[in-house]
């Protein structure tokens, strides 16, 4: 049986620091895609250079309801300073 007694604390205390590490990363992404409109969202639809304004909205929307829905399931929550 694998116990946190079998770990040296050096290995646990890298493992919790990559994995405090990894959701501030992810929180951040988060505050990026909170809105439509976000810094995130718009950045995806300039990304992908698009002129037609119809269609740069619904690859903002596409790209908020993805990222949200994948961020929810990790139950991620906003970045805040």
């Amino acid at each position: 049986m694998v116990t946190q007694a079998n770990y040296p604390k050096t290995e646990i205390e890298a493992c919790l620091s990559v994995m405090v590490e990894l959701m501030t990363l992810l929180g951040k992404i988060c505050a990026k895609f909170s809105t439509i409109d976000s810094p995130g969202t718009v950045w995806a639809a300039n990304f992908l250079e698009i002129d037609d304004e119809e269609e740069k909205e619904r690859v903002k929307r596409d790209a908020f309801e993805r990222v949200n829905a994948f961020l929810n399931e990790l139950r991620i929550k906003p970045f805040k300073k």
